[in-house]
């Protein structure tokens, strides 16, 4: 059984940036024994701590889920294509420093999933056809070419 959980996330965003690297040597094992019983602790095998995302890894992540989606659209012939400027943004707008990348997924159902859905089932990607997702004053903008108009 694997578990997260947000234990010194408190911690970690209320340090000031840039004065270290993460948090101070033993603040998040005293978070974790604040937060947790010692019953509970002593039946864990290990505890992994991990650093703030960077946002390099942000954008590995965004791919990911860019690509589970891609996997989605392929049997319906639908190519789905990512601007740097949107692949940027969604790292960005899908962070939060206390929960990590978990909005991210939340960003990309409510931003690029919702909005193909009509056009899958009823508008111009009935057919198949490309999406491009691309920034444009501050948001995401959706481009569809369906492949009746590209044949």
């Amino acid at each position: 059984l694997l578990m997260t959980s947000n234990v010194g996330a408190r911690e970690m965003s209320s340090r000031q940036v840039g004065f270290s690297e993460g948090l101070p040597s033993g603040v998040d094992q005293q978070a974790f024994e604040r937060l947790f019983s010692p019953e509970f602790r002593n039946r864990l095998d290990a505890r992994i701590s991990f650093k703030p995302l960077t946002p390099a890894v942000m954008e590995r992540i965004v791919d990911k889920f860019i690509d589970e989606l891609q996997a989605l659209l392929a049997p319906k012939r639908v190519r789905l294509e990512l601007s740097s400027a949107a692949r940027s943004h969604l790292a960005e707008k899908g962070y939060d420093p206390s929960f990590g990348a978990r909005p991210l997924r939340r960003l990309i159902d409510e931003t690029i999933k919702r909005p193909l859905t009509d056009d899958l089932l009823f508008g111009s990607l009935t057919e198949g056809g490309e999406v491009r997702v691309e920034v444009k004053k501050g948001s995401l903008e959706l481009r569809s070419m369906s492949r009746r108009r590209a044949s």
